[in-house]
């Protein structure tokens, strides 16, 4: 996919966006303290907004379930799903954040994980750099950055 944007985007410009160059980096894989969300992480319910539709658990299972779709879909295997990914989940906004695509507006919550130092969440820590957590990441929702140890 770099090199697709490399090809197609470089000089190329909108009524909203102009690129002028294109920078390919790749992340070292050292260990991932802890990630945090730099857009909102959303969880969609029929209701809307997740808080008083789910519990906490149900939250956190929906991140969890999420992330491990996205790596069994990207690497074509199926991981178990019997384990933590990260020992402790923070919320850093006191009300809803909302993002507002196509004239819909998405709330959601900034989240900060703590990544757990098994190999398996590492690997789904990694992912959740390029892919985000949570839903509508193709519309900029859930987007992370980390911390190494």
């Amino acid at each position: 996919m770099a090199q697709h944007f490399k090809k197609y985007l470089c000089d190329e410009k909108t009524e909203y966006l102009k690129s002028l160059t294109i920078e390919e980096k790749t992340l070292p894989k050292k260990h991932i303290e802890k990630i945090y969300s730099i857009t909102p992480c959303v969880i969609k319910t029929a209701m809307g907004y997740w808080k008083g539709n789910l519990s906490l658990d149900d939250y956190e299972n929906r991140i969890k379930s999420n992330l491990i779709k996205k790596y069994n879909q990207f690497l074509q295997t199926e991981i178990d799903e019997n384990f933590p990914i990260y020992n402790f989940i923070a919320f850093d906004n006191k009300k809803p954040v909302s993002t507002v695509v196509k004239d819909v507006e998405l709330l959601g919550d900034k989240v900060t994980l703590v990544i757990s130092d098994d190999e398996e969440s590492q690997k789904l820590a990694y992912l959740a750099l390029g892919t985000g957590i949570g839903e509508s990441n193709s519309r900029g929702c859930g987007f992370v950055n980390f911390r190494y140890l």
